[in-house]
């Protein structure tokens, strides 16, 4: 059976009206833990999705990746990763730096196309 192309989005994310010209560890704390109240949200809306088990069980352990990372970075911005402890990760207090590599990573993911179970091909998350 042929793949079908829609053009629809299967999720979505509201972020950049958060963002700021100053970059601060506050911010950056809003940031991610919005995008991972959101990114929670969309795992467990895909686990019950009508999408083929293999693009859940990928979806699933992607978004993973991109609420640990989140999660990690929320950890140097509220203080929970001291600042003395940062050289162990080689953190340097780049807080803008890191979201922009972990929000590309989120990108990429959400630019990605998913496969129904009507074999249908829709895009996976608009973020905007």
């Amino acid at each position: 059976m042929e793949t079908k192309i829609s053009n629809n989005w299967k999720f979505k994310i509201e972020i950049k009206h958060l963002f700021s010209e100053e970059t601060t560890p506050e911010l950056i704390n809003k940031l991610c833990s919005r995008l991972n109240t959101q990114l929670v949200k969309i795992k467990s809306e895909v686990q019950k999705s009508n999408l083929m088990q293999d693009e859940i069980n990928h979806l699933d352990s992607e978004l993973e990746i991109c609420i640990d990372n989140f999660e990690f970075l929320s950890n140097f911005a509220t203080g929970n990763i001291l600042e003395k402890n940062w050289q162990e990760y080689s953190f340097t207090g780049d807080y803008e730096g890191w979201f922009n590599d972990y929000f590309e990573q989120l990108y990429d993911l959400g630019d990605s196309r998913v496969i129904t179970n009507h074999n249908i091909s829709e895009k996976f998350i608009w973020i905007g």
